[in-house]
């Protein structure tokens, strides 16, 4: 039997940062903090979502807050909920932080303009600054 693959490495997707060319996004660049990502996998089909964060050192801590929204039966974009912040040091460092989905609750009337699983949208805000080599990326 070939040895099981690792999820984290398989699974991940930038929120901000760089991204190499794939497959799938021939683009090389880079996501700013708070660009919405259209993900093809919904979070909430998950048994456990992870939120990695790093950056190799900046002036003061940094902080990242995790915001998710839901795809509506209208093909539109439901309202942004937070469901995790995280604080870096300023001397940096890689601070993974475990979401259990089940845990999740959408925004007002979102529950009922929506059919389960539809977590397809999230966004990472790097505040005050994004400092150079910051990576926000999700897995699971």
């Amino acid at each position: 039997m070939a040895p099981l693959a690792n999820r984290r490495l398989d699974a991940l997707t930038t929120l901000v940062g760089w991204i190499n060319s794939t497959a799938t996004d021939p683009l090389e660049r880079t996501r700013l903090s708070n660009e919405v990502v259209r993900l093809t996998t919904p979070l909430d089909s998950a048994d456990q979502i992870t939120l990695v964060t790093s950056h190799p050192g900046a002036g003061s801590p940094i902080t990242v807050v995790l915001a998710l929204a839901p795809l509506l039966k209208d093909g539109s974009t439901g309202t942004f909920v937070n469901v995790a912040t995280v604080v870096i040091p300023a001397v940096g460092g890689l601070i993974e932080t475990v979401i259990n989905p089940a845990n999740l609750v959408l925004a007002g009337t979102d529950g009922a303009n929506s059919k389960a699983p539809c977590l397809f949208f999230a966004r990472a805000n790097v505040s005050p600054f994004t400092p150079p080599g910051c990576h926000v990326s999700l897995t699971h």
